[in-house]
């Protein structure tokens, strides 16, 4: 994380930030045992799991003598990948200790804001003030969720190589992670907001 701030004059200031984080888990945080143990019996397969965050803000102020000008610049990102065991939902393979299902999600977002605004100056004269200004709002982000059977990584590659039951595997499709039994794409799923206030 990082702040700063800049202050050359009286009437003119510049301050920022910045604050990245990422977090990796190396299989699920929870557990499903209920004797008061700290453990989980029903996803026998390896997990992974990462998320980030990332936020970065630009703040300029100029002070006029009846007003003050400000400019607010923010551009956020998100970014997630998961590959977890998902054998829980197959209570049989679970208890068996064997890893049948997988869940993989791939997701990232990015969301840029650009607020303007013009504030009165505070007036020992009067109660009253106003404020008028322009917003901007930008959002893009992308989400792939594809349920797969583990360990099928090599068959599917093998599958999409030589093209082999392409239309009878329709409902398994070969897929990067494995033989995909259900799968959700979001891209790009994207959002813009224009305002005008005062």
């Amino acid at each position: 994380r990082i702040l700063a701030l800049w202050q050359p004059t009286e009437r003119l200031s510049v301050s920022a930030f910045w604050l990245d984080q990422t977090v990796q888990r190396n299989d699920h945080s929870f557990a499903n045992n209920l004797d008061y143990e700290f453990v989980r019996t029903d996803t026998p397969g390896p997990g992974i799991s990462e998320q980030g965050f990332s936020v970065a803000n630009l703040d300029l102020r100029y002070a006029f003598d009846f007003a003050t000008l400000v400019s607010e610049t923010s551009r956020s990102t998100k970014q997630q990948i998961q590959d977890i065991d998902g054998t829980a939902i197959v209570e049989e393979a679970a208890v068996a200790g064997v890893s049948a299902l997988h869940i993989g999600a791939d997701g990232d977002s990015t969301a840029v804001a650009q607020e303007l605004r013009l504030v009165s100056a505070t007036d020992d004269e009067t109660p009253w003030s106003w404020i008028a200004g322009a917003y901007y709002y930008d959002y893009e982000a992308t989400q792939l969720t594809n349920f797969y059977v583990s360990d099928t990584a090599q068959l599917a590659e093998a599958i999409r190589s030589v093209g082999l039951l392409a239309g009878l595997l329709a409902p398994i499709a070969p897929t990067d992670q494995g033989l995909s039994a259900m799968r959700n794409t979001l891209e790009p799923l994207k959002a813009k907001e224009t305002s005008l206030f005062g």
